[in-house]
């Protein structure tokens, strides 16, 4: 079905909670997009109901760096209906240096993970809102090495630490 004109009988009330932007789509066409609002929140660009006709329909929030959420929904003439949605970040995803020692232990956060080749390759954090500390302990001449995670787009890939000092 097509997004009605706005004299339809029915309305959606979208109200959007996010950590970042999202576009806004009914039943396959982009009709909006939230904002950064007062106090650094996330606001709906239309504040103003979404007008659709009384029917079935499909409403989807997604942006590049999060997971889509849709929902497929019935509507009646004169009826209300009212979305509260919150995204959530699709994971980053780590790569330790290739050019790391791999006998270097791992620690990320407050939790150790063993050594560079028993870590593995690459891993991924829940919340790259949150900065984290990676702390890379290698036998001498090397020593700690100290890399910051911070906060980062969901669904990308770093690369930690970004330089390997080269041992003398």
């Amino acid at each position: 079905p097509a997004v009605a004109p706005a004299s339809a009988d029915a309305r959606v009330v979208v109200k959007l909670s996010t950590a970042t932007w999202a576009e806004i789509w009914l039943d396959g066409a982009r009709v909006g997009y939230t904002r950064k609002g007062p106090a650094s929140n996330w606001a709906a660009t239309a504040q103003r109901p979404l007008q659709v006709s009384p029917g079935t329909h499909t409403l989807m929030v997604r942006n590049d760096h999060a997971e889509p959420w849709e929902e497929r929904f019935t509507v009646a003439a004169d009826q209300d209906v009212e979305f509260s949605v919150q995204l959530r970040r699709r994971p980053v995803t780590f790569t330790i240096n290739p050019l790391m020692p791999r006998s270097c232990s791992v620690t990320v956060g407050s939790t150790s993970y063993g050594t560079v080749s028993g870590f593995g390759a690459s891993f991924e954090l829940d919340d790259p809102d949150k900065g984290t500390p990676v702390i890379f302990d290698c036998p001498a001449p090397l020593g700690e090495i100290r890399a910051s995670i911070g906060a980062t787009d969901g669904g990308e890939t770093v690369i930690i630490p970004t330089s390997v000092p080269v041992s003398p």
